[in-house]
């Protein structure tokens, strides 16, 4: 007979594994016990490392996994003696995931500014937000930059704050996330694709709530120049999945404000019209400049037939590529530079670049009327006079 799997549990860690056993739901466990449900999943986590995978076979696991069912089993004289098991991502573990978006979509209050009384209503302001990777971390002294969730966020709401003080009120703001977002879709740190291992900043979940926070906080800021705020956004090849989810997370928290309008669209290419303008994007990973400018007409023939100027946005390549901007048969086609730091692999190579943030005011009726540029070192002098006043501040 074997040991009693059960035998290296704490009192509690048992009681935790036996309720989740019966009722499938961390959840049900947490309300049963009175407890988090973070203690529920601390516990869980804690028997699959003492070989109880909770709700399967007992065996040896690793936190975030379990032991899928036996798939082939032969008995002689009613003993097992082959059995095939794998690994498959915890079931707990990803309603974990889910219940804390749902705790940051009920917690955070929107805060929306009041929309101006007086715009150019022919004036639409297009921010993009190429490649931020959210997420990576980055040390100064391999790469030449530091790079974390904090970094990032401050970079581009410094951005956001910048270019929208330097612009008239506007009928709408576009804030167009062009892919990369996150740098990272998972807990493993690796890419979907391709299974490269990136240099990550800190948890998942911290991840997840520093680009729910600073895109929320970007929209709040443009609805108080802009009478609507459309976002738009667009997967990457680093995150794919994670797209997916944030586009519905950002419906769902503004659902009831009809001056914000999210895009929850799967399509790897997004169009806008605006009057005679027709903006179009792209991530780039998959699709270069020439491929994406041929691909257009077909894909909008009704808004390429009711436009003049058309334009076109790609990011992925973190710099403005060997040609920055193209002009093929009516339409522009242009590069976008990050704002993100190179991390290891890019820096050990020499792929490096200018980094900066390239926002655009169009007229409905007369196209492309200005580029507002931040580059990453005006940022950084902006962000060191704040700091160094609200210490001022607080120092007297």
């Amino acid at each position: 007979m074997s040991a009693d799997p059960l035998a290296g549990l704490t009192e509690r860690q048992r009681q935790v594994y036996e309720a989740y056993q019966r009722l499938g739901s961390v959840r049900g466990v947490a309300r049963e016990l009175g407890i988090h449900r973070r203690v529920v999943d601390r516990h869980l986590a804690n028997c699959s490392m003492r070989g109880c995978a909770p709700g399967l076979a007992t065996a040896a696991s690793v936190p975030g996994f379990v032991i899928h069912p036996k798939t082939t089993v032969h008995y002689k004289g009613g003993e097992v003696v082959e059995e095939w098991r794998r690994l498959s991502p915890e079931a707990a573990d990803m309603e974990s995931v889910v219940a804390t978006l749902e705790d940051r979509v009920r917690v955070r209050v929107p805060r929306l500014g009041r929309p101006p009384r007086e715009c150019d209503e022919a004036l639409l302001l297009k921010v993009p937000i190429p490649d931020l990777h959210l997420g990576m971390l980055s040390w100064g002294e391999e790469t030449g930059a530091d790079y974390d969730c904090a970094i990032a966020s401050d970079l581009l709401l410094t951005g956001i704050r910048s270019i929208l003080f330097d612009t008239p009120y506007v009928q709408k703001v576009a804030l167009v996330v062009l892919g990369d977002y996150y740098h990272s879709d998972n807990r493993q740190g690796m890419t979907e694709k391709s299974g490269n291992v990136l240099d990550t900043d800190s948890r998942f979940a911290k991840r997840v709530d520093a680009g729910i926070n600073v895109l929320c906080e970007g929209i709040e800021l443009s609805s108080q120049v802009a009478r609507e705020v459309e976002v738009i956004i667009i997967p990457g090849n680093h995150d794919w999945h994670s797209a997916t989810w944030l586009a519905r997370v950002m419906s769902a928290f503004y659902r009831k404000d009809e001056r914000i309008h999210i895009r929850t669209s799967p399509r790897a290419q997004q169009y806008l019209q605006h009057g005679k303008v027709m903006l179009a994007y792209a991530h780039g990973d998959v699709i270069n400049m020439k491929r994406f400018a041929g691909l257009i007409p077909s894909a909008e023939p009704a808004m390429w037939a009711a436009t003049e100027y058309r334009y076109g946005r790609i990011g992925h390549w973190h710099k403005r590529a060997q040609v920055a901007v193209d002009e093929f048969p009516g339409i522009v086609v242009e590069t976008l530079p990050t704002l993100a730091a190179p991390e290891a692999y890019a820096a050990e190579r020499g792929f490096l670049s200018g980094r900066a943030m390239v926002a655009s005011l169009f007229s409905g009726t007369w196209g492309l009327r200005a580029k507002l540029e931040r580059g990453v070192i005006e940022l950084q002098r902006r962000l060191a006079d704040l700091q160094l006043k609200s210490t001022e501040t607080k120092g007297a």
